[in-house]
């Protein structure tokens, strides 16, 4: 995160990096070239090639390291490295920026921190030992019963479907998320959406997506009774929608960053023939290190399930919905993914809504207002095989007045993005599904130049265990409640 929009030099020069060990076992440098701005980043070059970024943040060190003469340690959260200068007097101005960097990046966290310190003492209540392994206390009025091991922090915040808090684990020494989803059998189309996340989340193993580290029930309540469920995920410090609306600034490389994550997860779950269906801002976590994870998977569905029944088309948050959900369109692919990613990359860039429609038809208009007026070859692309008729989507449509596509250039709030960028825009944001950009395609772009060198994950099965999560099929409490059982003993016996 950043504190001015054009980055200033901090300090720059060669550095050499420990990287591992070499054949014979000694440790092996990596010469590159290091800028630090005043954005909080630490970016090493290669023979003029960006190879990494390191994001500088309050909870960053810098000490004076005994592994070689005039070296010195980094650490992040996420990432240690070894440095050496060329004599100590350059070691010593290295430390001296950093530190100027880190204490900068201090003094924009102190405020958010008093805040959360009283918040934490508003919500910390004593835990209360239970007897058979778990404590209760209570967040935001809600009680939760979970495993000694544990703690907890704080309240992180409240979704549709419960409340999440910050834990630390004396298990494994760190900190992790946990929501607690009440009465959870009480609606079963709910129910089935929850178990689609659960097993989705599971599935998909990939750092960019957020994953199921623990399920508990209360084992106070029998398999046969109980309501709540809790889900343990990593824990992050955000969400997008929050990062976008802040007073902190992105620099074109933090938004090349989260795109590349972003386009990284698609591309994995496109692989498992998953379609997300609702990418927007605050599905995507967020932490200090610019690192996202896609979130909230409980509307997802495989491909195999779009194309064997009619789809559900008003899933997409209306401001991110692709133009073959707002025509109707029932038969779509991933690419609705991409149009949301397009939408999200010019939210990045504007810091607001691309199309932020009150209504469906609103929804279009803005999109027209841009991109034109769509060619016929478009509008029979937004049809379904065989359907003759025209929706009112594209009677509407046609009684628009005619209207030529505006130049990215020229839509204000993206005025400051470079032409690159607006070029991939572009073949994010088209009318016909089949001519926009898939996400192997699209981080292959020249924007994305600087992580061509990073291998792309595929998912090497595709998701299928979907049997009972047809909304439209009726099923009993008791079959839900012994489906979320059944993954629940995936974690733990009771």
């Amino acid at each position: 995160m950043t504190t001015t929009t054009v980055p200033g030099i901090v300090h720059e020069g060669p550095l050499a990096i420990q990287a591992g060990k070499s054949m014979l076992g000694t440790p092996s440098w990596i010469k590159q070239y290091f800028v630090l701005d005043d954005c909080m980043n630490l970016s090493f070059f290669r023979a003029d090639k960006l190879k990494g970024q390191i994001v500088i943040c309050h909870e960053t060190t810098v000490r004076l390291s005994d592994s070689k003469p005039h070296t010195f340690e980094l650490r992040t959260p996420y990432v240690v490295i070894q440095a050496q200068a060329k004599n100590d007097t350059d070691r010593d101005g290295w430390i001296l920026a950093l530190q100027k960097v880190i204490q900068a990046a201090s003094s924009e966290k102190r405020s958010e921190t008093f805040r959360k310190i009283r918040g934490k003492a508003q919500e910390m209540q004593k835990t209360k030992p239970t007897g058979n392994g778990t404590h209760v206390f209570l967040a935001n009025n809600q009680q939760f019963e979970v495993d000694v091991r544990y703690d907890f922090k704080r309240v992180l915040g409240q979704g549709a479907y419960g409340t999440v808090v910050s834990v630390s684990d004396s298990t494994t020494g760190t900190d992790v998320a946990i929501k607690k989803i009440k009465s959870v059998f009480d609606n079963v189309i709910d129910a089935k959406r929850i178990l689609r996340e659960i097993r989705i989340m599971k599935f998909l193993k990939h750092k960019n997506i957020s994953n199921v580290i623990d399920l508990m029930r209360p084992p106070s309540e029998s398999a046969e009774e109980f309501n709540d469920v809790y889900i343990v995920m990593p824990l992050m410090d955000t969400d997008l929608h929050r990062v976008i609306y802040s007073q902190q600034k992105l620099t074109d490389q933090h938004i090349q960053f989260l795109l590349f994550q972003l386009l990284s997860a698609v591309h994995f779950m496109e692989s498992a023939r998953v379609i997300h269906r609702d990418l927007k801002p605050p599905n995507i976590l967020v932490n200090a290190a610019c690192e996202l994870k896609i979130c909230d998977f409980g509307l997802a569905r495989t491909m195999a399930e779009e194309m064997e029944k009619d789809p559900t088309l008003y899933v997409v948050t209306r401001w991110y919905r692709a133009p073959e959900l707002l025509f109707g369109c029932n038969r779509y692919t991933s690419a609705i993914d991409l149009w949301s990613v397009g939408c999200i990359l010019a939210e990045l860039i504007g810091r607001k809504p691309l199309f932020p429609g009150d209504d469906y038809l609103e929804q279009i208009q803005l999109i027209v207002d841009v991109l034109g007026q769509p060619s016929q070859s478009d509008l029979e692309s937004l049809r379904d095989p065989g359907d003759t008729e025209e929706g009112p989507a594209v009677r509407y449509l046609r009684d628009l007045p005619a209207k030529t596509k505006t130049p990215w250039k020229d839509v204000p709030q993206l005025s400051k993005a470079t032409p690159l960028c607006l070029d991939l825009l572009d073949k994010l944001l088209t009318f016909d599904a089949n001519k926009r950009i898939s996400a192997e395609q699209a981080i292959k772009h020249p924007y994305l130049a600087s992580y061509h060198s990073q291998k792309l994950e595929k998912c090497d099965r595709t998701f299928t265990d979907t049997a009972d999560l047809d909304e439209s099929q009726e099923a009993s409490k008791s079959a839900m409640r012994a489906a979320i059982c059944k993954e629940i003993e995936f974690f733990r016996q009771y």
